[in-house]
């Protein structure tokens, strides 16, 4: 060390005085006290928070399920009240159009073969049941497709399940 560098030393440091003067500050352990305290509430805070984000975003995506549901419902019962109508349409005008068709075969029947009327009559009203059954079968067929499947609401379900399901899970170590 150069002694000129040694001076400039010596001219910058002040002294120290032996007893320190009194401060209104608390003592170290205090402060330890303190500080210990705020590091142990900011944990606390910060899960709180997230943990209220979680239950913010869980309601929210409840009342987007349950939108996506109401409109596959109504989607549906439309799918559903489109045939009724047509079975209840094509019913009346069936039955309707059905007794005058059978009751004129039964009286070509009468003519053509010299039957008798009771016969006749008789024999149309067995292919009526059968166009009657074979109509029941196609309409219960038609009533048996799967036409409510809520696959959407499913799908979306199962995913904000597991995504849920993953934030709740506790971090590895």
């Amino acid at each position: 060390m150069t002694p000129d560098f040694a001076d400039s030393i010596d001219g910058a440091v002040a002294q120290v005085p032996s007893e320190l003067p009194p401060t209104t500050e608390p003592p170290a352990t205090d402060l330890a006290v303190k500080n210990a305290e705020l590091i142990a509430e900011v944990p606390v805070q910060a899960i709180t928070t997230q943990l209220g984000d979680v239950a913010v975003d869980t309601v929210k995506l409840l009342e987007l399920q349950v939108k996506l549901f109401e409109s596959e419902l109504s989607q549906s019962g439309r799918q559903l009240v489109q045939p009724v109508v047509q079975f209840a349409a094509a019913y009346v005008v069936g039955t309707a159009s059905l007794l005058v068709l059978l009751l004129a075969i039964s009286a070509g029947l009468e003519e053509a073969f010299h039957l008798a009327p009771w016969l006749a009559l008789l024999i149309v009203a067995g292919v009526g049941a059968v166009i009657a059954a074979i109509t029941i079968q196609m309409g219960i067929a038609q009533l048996k497709a799967p036409r409510i499947s809520f696959a959407k609401s499913k799908e979306e379900l199962m995913r904000n399940a597991a995504v849920l399901a993953n934030l709740m899970k506790p971090p590895l170590k």
